[in-house]
This record gives C-alpha cells, sequence and structure tokens, in this order.
C-alpha cells in the first residue's frame, strides 16, 4: 500500500512489490495469481481504514461518522477513488464497511430504498468532497483568517457575500478505526 500511497497505482506492479519486500517476482504468485488480485487485497486493507467500529445509535450522527472516517481514509489512500470503481470482489473489510452503512440507517422510518439512496449520497458527496480537494479544487482558509477578513464589496451591483468556506473536523479520526488496526501498521506493501 506504500508504494501505490507514496507513488500512485501505476507505480504497483508485481516486481516492484517484489523488490520492496527482497522477494523474488515470482514467489508472490504463491499468495495472490495477478496484480487485480494484489490490488483487490490492497482495497480491501484500505477500506478497514473506513471502519467506524460502534456505529451510533442515532443514523444522523451515524452518517456523519461514516463520511469522517471516509474523508480521513481516503486522502491517505487517494487510490482507492480508482479500485472502488473496478468492481473488486468484496473483502471482509469491504462487506463490514457496508454492513456498517446499513446498521446505521436501519432505525430510519423509510423504506429500503430510501436508506440505500441515502448511503449512497452521503458516501457520493463525501467521496467528491475528497476528490475536490484531492485535486486542488477546494480552498480552505484558516480560521483565523476566515474571521479577520472582510468581504469585497461589489459596487456595480447588489452586495455578495463569499460562501462560508469548511473547517477541518480534528475528531474525525478520533472514532475511525484506524487508531485500533493492527493490520495497517504491517501493510506496506
Amino acid at each position: 500500500m506504500a508504494v501505490a500511497d507514496g507513488e500512485g497505482l501505476d507505480a504497483v506492479s508485481i516486481r516492484r512489490i517484489a523488490g520492496e519486500l527482497k522477494a523474488r517476482p515470482m514467489s508472490l504468485y504463491a499468495h495472490f495469481d495477478s496484480k487485480d488480485d494484489l490490488l483487490d487485497l490492497m482495497h480491501d486493507a484500505a477500506a478497514e481504514e473506513t471502519l467506524v467500529g460502534e456505529v451510533p445509535a442515532d443514523w444522523r450522527e451515524a452518517l456523519r461518522l461514516i463520511a469522517r472516517c471516509n474523508s480521513t481514509a481516503v486522502p491517505r489512500h487517494p487510490w482507492l477513488l480508482a479500485t472502488g470503481d473496478t468492481g473488486c470482489p468484496i473483502g471482509p473489510a469491504s462487506l463490514k464497511r457496508m454492513d456498517e452503512s446499513a446498521a446505521a440507517v436501519r432505525e430510519l422510518d423509510a423504506d429500503s430504498a430510501v436508506r440505500r439512496a441515502l448511503i449512497l449520497a452521503v458516501d457520493t458527496f463525501t467521496l467528491g468532497h475528497v476528490m475536490a480537494a484531492l485535486s486542488g479544487g477546494i480552498r480552505r482558509r484558516t480560521t483565523a483568517a476566515a474571521d479577520t477578513a472582510t468581504p469585497p464589496r461589489n459596487t456595480s451591483g447588489p452586495r455578495s457575500t463569499p460562501a462560508s468556506s469548511p473547517t477541518s473536523r480534528t475528531r474525525a479520526s478520533a472514532s475511525c478505526s484506524t487508531t485500533t488496526n493492527p493490520r495497517r501498521a504491517s501493510n506496506s506493501a
């Protein structure tokens, strides 16, 4: 995962991973059949970092926590955005992630289609926000700068006020499973 985190998915190859592990490339095939299988395993290992653990009873708070966990884990592994669209097999962590999402909205008084749509909407918004931030599309001002900044005056028409900028959430990773994931430290491939 470290190779993909640092250099992107294009840098991940059986030969490169074998070199990082100081092993022969063919020896890795005892653990997986192809590069695609390796990417599936990497995806599931990184998905483990998005797990919330204990899902709050309140559906709003549960979805907020899931969104925070995604928005803190995905920037560490931006290639997750690419491997999520490949239709990769669902591993244990990915399945657990889906279970947590279902548990988050289980008590919501709505039919299953609405609950699924809500989960999809939150995930899509969160991952879209992460993609925009990673591409430089979102600029954040510091709280001090935001407090002291005065909006520019538009003298040619009605006065406009800038949209408020998002603030960082320091509690985001506190509840996510990255702090309790023993495999994370050992996943350096």
